[in-house]
């Protein structure tokens, strides 16, 4: 039968013995290591330390923060875990959904575009949802916070949004830059009616971007643009 060994080939075509074969005979006890006596008190106590299987663990992440499973696989799976759960425990009252989203989808996005993600730190992070928390920048600034921190232009929180201009705007700033808006597109309002809703938000995102959560805005814009169309069509029934 077959030589249980291993040979290697020569240049004359023959071939020679390199090494036996891994076998039985080959098996001796470690001589280095002290020998670990296995009993059931062991073994009882590693089964509480056997890792749960991948599919259990997506399981309980999608259970415990109401993710649904491809957000809770790209969070497990990121380098940013860690921090999501710092996050949710420190700021309860954020998203564990926009949470999750922020550090996979818009992180992964602007890696994409050459942005060095290992610039954006653990401290950082926690700075940015803090802020937002306390109701100190909006919901939209982040991914802009996020990219001025990557491309290295500022190197804190506090500069970034000192050079994005993010200074949350009060409700009365917010509706008065509104209505200017409104007020300056009335031709683009009455030509359109309820399709000139994008040109306005589109315009007030422009200045207002970072600054005030765009569901706000979208919201206000909304109400007004249904009022006024109302009001032009009730004075046009009368006459």
């Amino acid at each position: 039968g077959v030589i249980a060994e291993t040979r290697s080939v020569t240049l004359d075509g023959t071939t020679i013995f390199s090494r036996p074969r891994p076998g039985s005979s080959r098996m001796y006890p470690e001589t280095d290591i002290m020998p670990i006596p296995v009993d059931n008190n062991l073994l009882d106590s590693l089964k509480d330390k056997i890792p749960l299987p991948w599919n259990e663990l997506i399981k309980g992440i999608m259970k415990k923060y109401g993710l649904n499973m491809k957000l809770s696989e790209q969070i497990f799976d990121s380098d940013y875990y860690n921090i999501f759960e710092r996050l949710l425990i420190s700021n309860p009252s954020i998203s564990p959904t926009f949470v999750a989203s922020k550090l996979t989808e818009d992180i992964v996005s602007l890696s994409r575009n050459n942005l060095d993600k290992d610039l954006l730190t653990d401290e950082m992070i926690l700075d940015i949802f803090n802020r937002l928390d306390k109701g100190l920048i909006a919901k939209e600034s982040i991914i802009l916070i996020f990219e001025k921190l990557m491309k290295k232009d500022c190197l804190s929180v506090e500069e970034a949004i000192n050079s994005l201009n993010l200074i949350k705007l009060d409700d009365a700033d917010l509706f008065s830059t509104l209505d200017k808006l409104f007020d300056d597109n009335l031709s683009i309002i009455r030509e359109k009616g309820p399709n000139s809703m994008g040109v306005l938000m589109g315009k007030s995102m422009a200045v207002l971007r970072g600054k005030v959560d765009g569901s706000k805005i979208n919201d206000y814009l909304r109400q007004k643009l249904e009022t006024f169309l109302n009001e032009g069509s009730s004075s046009s029934s009368s006459s």
